[in-house]
């Protein structure tokens, strides 16, 4: 957002001039350390919970784990491109040739891959819920059927103790 309104701004001489850009470029670094710390945290989350998991959904994390790696790649890939273009834009150069379209190529496919991660991650999720939700059966009808055995055990131990003392008393 910081690197398209300096370029938004740098296009207009009068409004540049009021402008300060390096302000901006403080704030597109402070948004490009915010997401790499975003991206390291969630490798460390993966590699931390990769062994836990239920190799029945190994495919589906492997699919999440590529788009991750891919997200990573293609955010090296924008960062490199708005270098080039924060460069050129506080030397106030003129922009290198294709390097808008370069950037606005990168970005889009960040934003494909960032897209399919989320939809991925909401696959997994959902399918996480519904384990859940019959885990949580089972372990109902579990509890259920081990308080009808407790209960038809102390019905009968309680009958056999009150036939144990009631057949003296009846002699």
């Amino acid at each position: 957002v910081a690197l398209e309104r300096a370029l938004r701004l740098t296009g207009n001489q009068e409004v540049a001039a009021g402008v300060d850009l390096q302000s901006l470029k403080g704030t597109f670094d402070e948004e490009i350390r915010t997401i790499e710390e975003t991206i390291e945290k969630a490798a460390a989350v993966r590699d931390e919970h990769i062994e836990a998991l239920d190799p029945a959904d190994a495919e589906r994390i492997e699919k999440i784990d590529k788009s991750l790696d891919g997200v990573a790649d293609d955010f090296r890939i924008y960062k490199k491109n708005a270098g080039e273009v924060w460069a050129a834009i506080t030397a106030n150069q003129t922009l290198p040739a294709g390097s808008i379209s370069e950037l606005q190529a990168s970005q889009g496919k960040l934003r494909r891959d960032l897209e399919t991660i989320a939809q991925d991650i909401a696959l997994v999720t959902a399918d996480a819920g519904i384990q859940a939700g019959k885990i949580e059966t089972r372990s109902m009808l579990m509890l259920s059927l081990v308080a009808i055995i407790g209960i038809v055990g102390g019905l009968a131990g309680s009958l056999v103790v009150g036939r144990l003392i009631s057949r003296p008393l009846t002699k």
